[in-house]
């Protein structure tokens, strides 16, 4: 069957949208036209843990709509489409009235969803999975019209084919920058990409490991901190985490790397900019010998503080530097707490990088 004028035009403009946000935002109303929809989303969602990464809405313009649209992610793990679809990850498709067993009108998703969207069927386009990642296109019918026609349906599949096909296109993982030490995470933390700088620290063992195709530490304490920073990286677009970093010991008397974790984001087209994984970038800390004086100064300290601070900058620990200056740990670590408040920092690397950045500025 051969496509009509209109509908080949917008498949146009589809693989013409590239990861142009604004010509997409003029291609959901379109689609919507031409399926007949009253509400339409486009989302990217993590079926194993049956939830939505991210979800642009198309549809009307009014209260109950904007209403839907903030209570989404509330209302979602009752969604019987979802729940489906996680369980049939290869499907690709699914329809509304074929995920809920008993009586369907009755169901607590489609009363809400009814009210809110003005629709009582919808169906949903899917990609199977990769890297855990689904990318689907759902379309609400309005409520009066009930279920959708064969040939709705028909045109609905063929346009989410060329929906998902433009996504791939444009698609660009990002590049992981070759100068010094880095390498790229998927988002399950497996190692994806080195530079050939990290591959010969991971090769000796120097401070940072490969374990099982994940990047680890050499001690087990060390291994476990950076467990659970990486987890938190890899978790960023649902937690909010943003870059961190932390410290990892080589032994021998080297400086300690300073390890920087900055989570990775791939723009989908439509479907928005997503998380992709992380990458871990590492040097050796090499702190100069501070100018305590000036630090006091700069970041508005008490004098023992500056002293801390000092000790810290130059490369000792929390105990050695309560040591140096007579105090117990406890009093050093309520002195760190009060640097930590008047740096607006949380952490001591944190609070390192920011003094070196600090001592740069005044070379």
């Amino acid at each position: 069957m051969s496509l009509d004028e209109k509908l080949s035009g917008l498949i146009g403009r589809i693989y013409g949208a590239g990861q142009d946000t604004a010509a997409w935002n003029r291609l959901g109303p379109e689609i919507m036209g031409a399926l007949g929809a009253r509400v339409a989303l486009m989302t990217t969602v993590d079926l194993a843990r049956e939830s939505y990464l991210a979800t642009r809405f198309f549809g009307p313009d009014d209260s109950r709509f904007a209403q839907g649209i903030a209570e989404h992610l509330e209302f979602s793990p009752i969604d019987p489409t979802l729940r489906w679809a996680s369980r049939h990850p290869d499907a690709r498709f699914c329809a509304s009235d074929r995920t809920v067993e008993g009586d369907y009108a009755s169901h607590p998703f489609i009363r809400w969803n009814r009210a809110r969207f003005g629709a009582s069927h919808w169906y949903v386009c899917y990609s199977a999975p990769e890297d855990g990642l689904s990318h689907s296109l759902s379309i609400h019918i309005p409520e009066a019209e009930g279920a959708a026609s064969r040939e709705t349906l028909r045109k609905f599949r063929l346009l989410f084919e060329h929906v998902e096909n433009a996504a791939r296109i444009h698609l660009r993982p990002p590049a992981l920058d070759q100068g010094g030490a880095a390498v790229a995470l998927d988002r399950s933390g497996a190692i994806s990409a080195c530079t050939p700088a990290a591959e010969a620290t991971l090769a000796q063992g120097d401070g940072l490991v490969r374990a099982d195709g994940r990047l680890s530490a050499r001690t087990p304490r060390e291994g476990e901190r950076l467990d659970r920073l990486l987890g938190l990286a890899l978790d960023a677009q649902r937690n909010g985490t943003g870059a961190s970093s932390i410290l990892v010991g080589r032994g021998g008397g080297k400086p300690p790397w300073l390890v920087d974790l900055r989570p990775t984001f791939t723009d989908y087209g439509g479907i928005g900019a997503m998380q992709t994984g992380v990458q871990v970038r590492w040097r050796a800390f090499r702190p100069a010998q501070p100018d305590g004086a000036r630090l006091q100064v700069v970041l508005d300290l008490s004098p023992r503080e500056g002293e801390v601070l000092a000790l810290l900058v130059a490369g000792h620990s929390l105990e050695s530097a309560a040591s140096r200056l007579g105090i117990s740990r406890n009093t050093a670590r309520v002195h760190l707490q009060a640097i930590f408040a008047k740096t607006r920092t949380t952490r001591q690397a944190e609070l390192l990088q920011l003094c070196a950045r600090l001592e740069a500025q005044g070379d």
